[in-house]
């Protein structure tokens, strides 16, 4: 799940401070520390055996761990580093007391006539108080640090409040395959995906994988919407629990930013879960989906180092078994080493790959690759005749929506530079949006089209490497015609913006 990184947008803490921070963390933070600090130098001191000891701390450990988040939420301070050095100093002022009355009892009880095992046992016992302080100050700056990363909104001096959990059925065969759907489809590849709760299991089937989605949000700030993935690892229970039960939950470690437009998708698609499960208690009968085949043994190292980012080393596991006996080992191998390839930005290689594979699958998706690695390899007239391959196999037997195979292909275009030969392209995604009859982006993206603003935003960002600012300007007015009203505002704002 790392490599979503690629291509979803993370969210980065600012890094800010602010007065408000400063203030807090000095007066309410000091007046806590010091506060907490005098109730656990009340309760060591009546503590009078080891385990009271062991009690005492624990109960200050959960007390740092509800403090910090507190304490920072309220200072809004998106700044690691700063927090980081609040959290150590909180911590000590905690200890302070404790400390103060603890050394000046034993340093006083130190006599010219002490024994060296006296000797040894305060310096132990100074040694017990200070690994103390480290786990204690630890805890706080872990805390401390979780609190910056959060999702905050610079516009309107908010942090985000947690709206919505989505849980949809993963039929890929892993992590890799969503990359690949949400680079060519963007979030329109999550909401293609079954919802969790309309999805049957068969039989047969023991573990399977859903995806998690976590949505959370800034109300008053448009452009404050995250969303954050995970994988749920589902086992099926005793009793033919036909639900199952979630085995595991291995979240990502960022939240990634997502447009107004997806966000209100995804959101909508909650609140309809979320309706159908109140409202219906019986479940409704479903056909058993079709399943991937299980990665096969021999290639299951070659997996875990592809999605763990160790491409070198994939591929080398990959290459072993592309002459496999086994026409799915060696598909599969293909595969992989294509991915690698790709990954190690090795065009060439990576399209010879794909060919092999191709042989076997003669599939719209592998003709797709076969266009874009030709593409990126600097082939560009044999990625033209690749995507009208594409083409061809889609329309005889539909795999892909063609809005998924152009844009597809149009990506790849752009990352080569062929800025020029993206322009037929995306005059056809505008031919897309004048037989749409309407303008709602839930719809849209149901359909793997993009909304029109994202599709401006984007087009302008090709279009101005091959056109003048007066010819860009021109292109935009010719595109409006036959345009719903609602997009022909935008197109007439996004031209505004322009002069």
């Amino acid at each position: 799940m790392s490599e979503l990184s690629d291509v979803l947008r993370a969210y980065e803490p600012s890094g800010r401070i602010g007065a408000r921070a400063v203030t807090v963390t000095t007066v309410w933070g000091t007046l806590s520390a010091l506060l907490i600090g005098g109730l656990y130098l009340w309760a060591r001191s009546r503590a009078g055996g080891f385990i009271s000891i062991v009690l005492c701390d624990l109960v200050l450990l959960i007390v740092i761990a509800v403090a910090m988040p507190i304490l920072f939420r309220g200072a809004e301070s998106r700044s690691q580093r700063f927090n980081r050095w609040v959290a150590a100093i909180w911590t000590g002022v905690v200890l302070l007391p404790w400390w103060w009355v603890a050394l000046g009892g034993r340093f006083a009880s130190l006599e010219s006539g002490t024994s060296l095992w006296q000797y040894v046992a305060h310096v132990l016992a100074l040694l017990d108080m200070a690994l103390e302080c480290v786990v204690l100050g630890f805890i706080a700056i872990v805390c401390s640090q979780g609190v910056a990363k959060a999702p905050y909104s610079e516009t309107a001096q908010r942090w985000a409040s947690h709206d919505f959990i989505l849980d949809k059925h993963w039929d890929g065969e892993n992590s890799l395959v969503l990359v690949e759907r949400i680079r060519m489809s963007g979030i329109g590849a999550l909401l293609a995906l079954k919802p969790a709760s309309d999805a049957a299991i068969p039989e047969l089937t023991t573990h399977w994988r859903s995806i998690r989605i976590v949505g959370c949000q800034v109300e008053s700030d448009p452009t404050a919407r995250w969303i954050q993935l995970a994988w749920i690892e589902n086992r099926r229970g005793t009793d033919d629990d036909t639900d199952g039960k979630t085995e595991r939950v291995d979240p990502l470690s960022f939240f990634a930013n997502v447009q107004n437009s997806d966000y209100q998708a995804l959101r909508a698609q909650a609140s309809a879960v979320e309706t159908i499960s109140v409202t219906n208690d019986s479940s409704n009968e479903a056909s058993v989906p079709e399943t991937d085949l299980p990665t096969a043994v021999e290639l299951e190292a070659a997996a875990a180092a592809l999605e763990s980012g160790e491409y070198t080393a994939a591929l080398a596991i990959a290459l072993d078994h592309c002459q496999h006996a086994d026409i799915h080992v060696r598909s599969d191998a293909n595969r992989v080493a294509a991915l690698c390839l790709e990954r190690l930005e090795r065009w060439n290689e990576a399209f010879v790959r794909y060919q092999t594979l191709y042989e076997v699958e003669r599939t719209p998706f592998n003709a797709l690759q076969l266009a874009c690695t030709s593409v990126m390899a600097g082939e560009l007239e044999r990625g033209k005749v690749w995507f009208n391959t594409a083409d061809e196999l889609n329309q005889a037997q539909p795999a892909l929506r063609p809005v998924e195979l152009r844009t597809g292909f149009l990506y790849a275009l752009q990352q080569a530079g062929n800025f020029a030969e993206c322009v037929p392209h995306l005059e056809w995604l505008v031919g897309i949006y004048r037989d749409f009859e309407t303008t709602d982006s839930q719809l849209l993206l149901t359909h793997r089209v993009p909304p029109f603003e994202e599709f401006l935003a984007k087009s302008h960002t090709i279009l101005k490497e091959v056109r003048s600012p007066l010819e860009l300007r021109s292109w935009y007015r010719t595109q409006g015609d036959g345009l719903p009203n609602e997009w022909r505002l935008l197109l007439a704002e996004h031209i505004r913006r322009l002069i």
